[in-house]
């Protein structure tokens, strides 16, 4: 038997019964302890967590707004901007809450607002007459995040040669 605290033990000691079932439950597979009552007291409580569409609108809502304003022009921070976006989109639309028309054009207006000035300006560059759509919008982020990735690697580079001449 596992070494067990000296205070359970002495209450094992004394109630003999008690011992035989602490024993046979130490010595159980843990997937038998698990009872198909329990496994379907589970399944209902992951059920009713997950089945309830309004709230999960409403978190990948949430989770849309909560995408932090970039504050320094990189990469990484426009790719986790566009990935964040990606995941919050395909989850409305399995949702059937697919964006389309101004509900698009709403979601490209915020994810405006959480960029820096630079991603801004070359944003408003691109833009034509028309309102913007949230895949617009997430194109150019890609193309841009895209760029910075092989400016950042073009200056990289030239700092390496630099150090060796």
């Amino acid at each position: 038997m596992p070494s067990v605290n000296p205070l359970i033990m002495q209450k094992l000691d004394a109630n003999p019964k008690l011992l035989e079932v602490f024993e046979e439950v130490l010595n159980m597979n843990f997937w038998e302890i698990l009872s198909k009552e329990n496994n379907r007291l589970a399944w209902s409580l992951l059920e009713e967590r997950y089945s309830n569409t309004r709230e999960q609108i409403y978190a990948d809502l949430k989770r849309f707004m909560n995408i932090p304003v970039v504050q320094n022009e990189s990469a990484s921070t426009i790719q986790n901007l566009i990935d964040v976006t990606i995941e919050v989109v395909r989850s409305l639309e399995y949702l059937d809450q697919n964006l389309e028309g101004f509900s698009s054009t709403i979601f490209a207006f915020i994810l405006t607002q959480k960029l820096d000035q630079n991603s801004k300006i070359g944003y408003e560059r691109n833009l034509k007459d028309t309102l913007p759509t949230i895949s617009e919008l997430l194109d150019f982020l890609k193309d841009y995040a895209r760029t910075l990735n092989a400016a950042k690697t073009f200056i990289i580079q030239k700092f390496l040669q630099w150090l060796h001449v």
